[in-house]
């Protein structure tokens, strides 16, 4: 127990002992002792007046006794802790105390807060870092929502200064103590007319607070003990009076000897019908905690008064006196009510008793759809300068794309908008702040685009012009930096400004040819009338003929593209017939190379020895390459599995035209093969292929930048902007960006769309039932299958198992084609297979009604199978696999008739070649890629067939085969809703949730 008993000490070293045996003793107490009697302490301390030790009262000894015990505890902890609670005196709308958690920094400066409610402190829910003095503090203001009515306050304001953790709205630094100060009263006036009382000391700004002895002065950031001796104790320390009042204050303060308000006479004014007004507000903007509110009222001529305000009058200055007006409280409340049936945002904004919205994103939606209907209803609504949601809208944007005549390629784009009148650039502002509008556009809902304008003021410009732009810009700075915010273009870029083109004007300075071009490309202008050139001998059809066109309008300008009509529509004569085109116009003074699957080679070299027999054409493939590559001719064909090889020779070498067939093989543009292929030397490049998608937007990434590199930009750029949004997001919108952006330079015509040149193709699915032995080893497979699949995921993720996924599936598949291709030791295998029964069943039939057939399969031991049962039935047939070698002498005597089959190994004959002979494809087992499958079935039903074309697929009923006729139709979407911008989504990888349904049991 501490004695009570003062004891008197003479000398400064006992003073210090004394206080600092006291200290220890009660703080050592298992609970505070009481200070019933501090006077006894002050008696104990009175001697030690070289001290300067003032203690007011024991509310003050006590405060100070509790911070040093809290100190010495919370100093053990200080370099560990990386957050803390800080408190903020708030003084709109009302007067109150706000806590927040900010991160600590080494340099002593603090992060941004995030607030916390007193609400959930005061249900017990405290953050980590909140230690014994925060809970003493919270305790404190948490039941009152952090308000304070009595002068209480001034004790945690003492608290609060010691540990440096209570801030005014600015959050740069704490406030300090300062020197106590003596104030002096000012008033103010105010546009109702009211008069408010402050006080001031040495014409610093100092602002009272309410029930304390504090006042803050808003200059150096401090706060002060104020010394009110000589003010009279009835001296008020805030009052609020109206223009009838000022004549008695007036008179008051002057008895007191200090200035009162400015007394006016008051006149009447004839009853005026008020107007709704409304002031958006917010904090200013070098304050960390940033708040937004209304103030909303009435204006009664040039008077005006808040809504809340319960004064019957309003007041209006004029020179020498106050105009009076009667407030008609019926009609603001009809201005009220109608206020509130705009939404709920403004209902909770007038019915609130802070006039505020929860979150910014409330405050957003007010002002662009809430405001204009108010005023719509005739509110006067203004913003204050500081308010964060000040909305502008473009009254005008336009741009120009100037072309310098100094002979680069280069094109400079400007935007311009127009907001009240004043002209501001508009691309460095975009410049400043990409990413975050690119994050507002992605998150943004009902259309909102808004830029932040130098000002603060924010810009509202059309949706799909910013996404178009913002998305432009990201793209051409992904891998260059911008010069002096100037935005420049090369050829190649110029179609991102079309889409622009949609929602603003843009003028093409000494470009317009340029502008031509892309519409012409597009379709919106015919193609200049020109023909093959004069060593072409050939008939093309009119969409071959518009294709030639296409192709040649891009190799004038210097630019590639992608030919990617379907399969057997003749890509290679249309290609053909821009190159005698070139050729005639002497635009060929180097090689054309022309890079193309093993098996195609010698077809480019009979086309064109049919179409074009004045080209000089060389081969490239075999042993003796080496003399080949030396020869000068106007062609060279060689395959991509050479590219490696012969890399020295294309290397060292110039093009003046690089056509790729089949140019899906470099969709990967990881694989060595396409990384050569990106930089062969060639003044145009051009893809043929029927599938530029066959899994993802990767693959079509790959094509484009093989024909005009760095067309979309970076690998990872076009994943960010595009691949990652259209896949995994179904954005739409960017589908459609992506679809606009590649128009010029991709040209696709289906089979439908020609569909009167070609012959009808009949599709019909056949469903096959397991017998009962191959559905038990199905089952037993799938199961131990399956478990494996559900391990390997668990421990490697989704991702890293595909190949056990893919493994798994394979042995289910082969057990729907025959149980024989499943090789598990010790496991006995069926004999028969219901596929290869029905199969036969249907070649009896076929044959004897004299049809030619194809039969497809990606297991060539399943064609050895079936190739041993033709034999057995004496059924002539032809078998390709990846091992033949004569492929084209067995191809034409196919053709010419000698044998009715021929089956054809999925990867080995799948491309390239031309059985037109055939009016029956077979697939003897599904593909995942559906594209594949096409490319297969169009092995047949090409230009030139005379002959209806029936494409049968077995299938396997409730297998894994019936189930991948389900995926296929989701791959197969996904470049038809890039290429033809149709509203289709795509599911492009396998989920979890799709693989169970995979390994399900037989339906």
């Amino acid at each position: 127990m501490i004695s009570s008993a003062p004891r008197r000490i003479s000398s400064r070293a006992c003073a210090v002992e004394v206080i600092c045996s006291f200290i220890s003793q009660w703080l050592a107490c298992p609970r505070f002792y009481p200070i019933r009697t501090p006077l006894a302490y002050v008696t104990m301390l009175g001697s030690f007046t070289d001290m300067r030790i003032v203690v007011r009262n024991s509310t003050s000894l006590a405060t100070w006794l509790l911070t040093q015990k809290d100190r010495r505890q919370n100093n053990k902890n200080h370099h560990s802790k990386t957050q803390q609670i800080i408190y903020q005196v708030v003084s709109s709308p009302d007067w109150h105390v706000q806590a927040a958690v900010v991160r600590l920094f080494p340099d002593n400066s603090i992060g941004k807060p995030r607030v916390l409610n007193w609400g959930r402190l005061l249900s017990g829910k405290l953050p980590e870092c909140a230690d014994d003095v925060d809970k003493r503090w919270i305790a404190r203001l948490a039941p009152t929502g952090g308000r304070w009515h009595d002068g209480t306050i001034d004790i945690l304001i003492e608290d609060m200064l010691v540990y440096h953790r209570l801030y005014w709205a600015s959050l740069e630094t704490p406030l300090k103590r300062g020197r106590p100060r003596t104030i002096a009263p000012r008033w103010t006036q105010h546009q109702d007319g009211r008069q408010t009382l402050t006080w001031v000391a040495n014409d610093e700004r100092l602002i009272w607070l309410p029930h304390s002895r504090f006042g803050v002065c808003l200059d150096t950031m401090s706060i002060h003990e104020l010394d009110v001796d000589g003010t009279p104790e009835r001296m008020p320390r805030t009052l609020s009076i109206w223009p009838t009042d000022a004549m008695g204050w007036h008179q008051q303060f002057s008895d007191w000897g200090l200035p009162g308000p400015v007394a006016l006479p008051v006149a009447s004014q004839p009853d005026c019908p008020p107007i709704g007004h409304l002031i958006c507000r917010s904090q200013p903007r070098d304050s960390g905690l940033r708040q937004h509110w209304a103030d909303i009222g009435f204006q009664y001529g040039s008077a005006r008064c808040y809504a809340d305000s319960t004064h019957p009058y309003v007041y209006a200055r004029q020179t020498s006196r106050w105009c009076q007006y009667r407030r008609q409280q019926d009609t603001e409340h009809q201005w009220l009510e109608t206020a509130c049936r705009v939404s709920w945002r403004t209902r909770t904004l007038i019915k609130g008793p802070r006039h505020t919205l929860p979150t910014e994103d409330d405050w957003l939606n007010f002002v662009l759809f809430d405001i204009p209907l108010l005023e719509q209803q005739g509110w006067h609504v203004e913003f204050d300068d500081q308010f964060d949601f000040h909305i502008v809208r473009a009254e005008r944007i336009e741009g120009w794309l100037d072309h310098k005549n100094d002979g680069s390629d280069w094109f400079e784009l400007n935007w311009q908008v127009e907001v009240n009148g004043e002209q501001l650039e508009l691309l460095p502002i975009l410049l400043g702040q990409l990413d975050d509008v690119h994050r507002a556009l992605a998150d943004a809902s009902g259309g909102r685009a808004l830029i932040k304008l130098p000002d603060g003021r924010r810009l509202l410009l059309e949706p799909q012009w910013l996404d178009a732009m913002v998305t432009l810009l990201k793209e051409l700075f992904s891998h260059r930096q911008p010069k002096d915010h100037r935005v420049r273009l090369s050829r190649a870029e110029l179609p991102y400004l079309l889409p622009l083109e949609n929602t603003a004007t843009l003028r093409w300075q000494h470009a317009e040819n340029w502008r031509t071009l892309l519409k012409q490309l597009l379709g919106h202008l015919p193609l200049p009338d020109v023909l093959p050139g004069s060593g072409f001998q050939g008939q093309l059809r009119d969409y071959q003929l518009d294709g030639m066109r296409w192709l040649h309008r891009l190799a004038e300008a210097g630019l590639g593209g992608i030919l990617a009509d379907d399969m057997g529509l003749g890509k290679t004569i249309q290609t053909i017939a821009m190159l005698t085109r070139l050729k005639t116009d002497n635009q060929l003074s180097q090689s054309v190379l022309i890079l193309a699957p093993t098996s195609v080679l010698y077809n480019w070299q009979r086309e064109l020895e049919r179409f074009a027999p004045d080209f000089t054409v060389t081969v490239v493939h075999g042993a003796d390459r080496e003399s080949l590559w030396q020869k000068h001719t106007d062609i060279i064909i060689t395959s991509y599995p050479l590219v490696l090889r012969d890399w020295r020779h294309i290397q060292s070498r110039t093009f003046s035209v690089l056509v790729l067939d089949e140019a899906q093989m470099l969709k990967n543009p990881r694989a060595k093969t396409t990384q050569k292929v990106f930089t062969i030397s060639a003044s145009r490049r051009f893809a043929l292929t029927g599938t530029p998608i066959e899994n993802h937007l990767g693959e079509l990434w790959s094509l484009m930048h093989l024909v005009n590199p760095g067309f979309l930009g970076t690998h990872a750029t076009f994943n960010k902007l595009f691949r990652l949004p259209i896949e995994r997001q179904q954005d739409t919108a960017r589908q459609a960006q992506l679809a606009a952006r590649i128009a010029p330079f991709i040209k696709r015509r289906t089979k439908q769309q020609v569909e009167q040149q070609l012959p009808p193709k009949t599709e019909i699915v056949k469903t096959v039932a397991l017998y009962e032995e191959q559905q038990l080893l199905y089952d037993t497979i799938r199961l131990s299958m399956h478990a494996r699949v559900q391990a390997t995921i668990q421990q490697q993720g989704l991702a890293r198992s595909h190949l056990t996924v893919l493994d798994a599936l394979l042995k289910l598949r082969q057990i729907c084609c025959h149980p024989q291709l499943v090789n598990r030791a010790g496991l006995p295998l069926p004999k028969r297979s219901a596929k290869t029964d029905v199969l036969m069943s249907m070649l009896v039939e076929m044959l004897n009604e004299g049809r030619r057939i194809i039969l497809f399969s990606q297991f060539t031991q399943m064609l050895d199978i079936i190739s041993g049962l033709l034999h057995q039935h004496d059924m002539p047939h032809f078998m390709l696999t990846g091992q033949t070698r004569a492929r084209q002498s067995m191809v034409d005597a196919f053709q010419s008739g000698e044998r009715p089959i021929f089956l054809i190994s999925l990867k080995a004959g799948g491309t390239g070649l031309n059985l037109t002979a055939a009016d029956t494809v077979i697939h003897y087992d599904p593909w995942w890629n559906p594209a594949v499958e096409s490319q297969a079935t169009d092995r047949a039903h090409r230009i030139g067939q005379d002959k209806s074309v029936f494409v049968y697929r077995l299938i396997c009923h409730g297998t894994v085969e019936e189930k991948i006729q389900a995926l296929q139709k989701k791959k197969s979407e996904l470049y038809e809703s890039v290429l033809h911008q149709q509203d289709r989504q795509s599911m492009l990888k396998l989920t979890e949730e799709d693989i169970n349904w995979l390994f399900g049991p037989l339906t």
